[in-house]
């Protein structure tokens, strides 16, 4: 083991003492994002160095893997996995795996990535609609958090679309996320 491997693993050790599980999956999925910022590519070392941060903060293999396909693949290489749920104008899911709901009006992607071991849910979107996360209109193809209590609203023609995730999380507390027509 290299010099700064044993410093990231030293610095990994403090950080699981000070973070809960919920800001370690965060902190997996910033790093992802920040790996991605820079050339939209992933090296073999970043890779590396993200996969030894995520063992030393205990985070089980396959939401690891969700997380990094749920960030780092494009929209047109939807990662199959049943914590994905997917909403476009699609009538049929591309992949059953995954959750799907259909939205007429919706031109683009919708991606909503659930991690059972924090009970957490992140989003992802590309498209052609303006979205808003609580008011605020969001970057395309960037993560952000969803926590409880928060709206999703996205500006399209004259419809309005309401979108329950309780279908998605049927056996976890549900969580709601409203897509309405922003008023002109």
């Amino acid at each position: 083991i290299g010099a700064d491997s044993v410093k990231v693993l030293r610095i990994c050790n403090e950080i699981n003492k000070e973070l809960a599980q919920k800001q370690k999956i965060i902190v997996l999925v910033q790093l992802f994002e920040f790996v991605k910022s820079n050339t939209g590519e992933i090296s073999e070392q970043e890779l590396a160095f993200i996969t030894a941060v995520s063992e030393s903060f205990y985070i089980p293999n396959d939401e690891y893997e969700l997380i990094r396909h749920f960030t780092l693949n494009t929209f047109d290489s939807i990662p199959s996995d049943k914590h994905l749920l997917v909403v476009n104008n699609s009538r049929l899911p591309k992949i059953s795996k995954n959750k799907h709901i259909y939205s007429e009006y919706l031109t683009g992607n919708i991606w909503i990535c659930h991690v059972p071991s924090a009970g957490m849910y992140f989003l992802r979107y590309i498209g052609e609609n303006e979205l808003f996360l609580n008011g605020q209109m969001i970057q395309q193809d960037k993560v952000f958090t969803l926590n409880t209590g928060t709206s999703v609203r996205i500006t399209i023609l004259n419809h309005c679309i309401s979108v329950i995730l309780s279908a998605f999380l049927k056996k976890t507390p549900s969580m709601n996320v409203l897509f309405l027509k922003r008023k002109k």
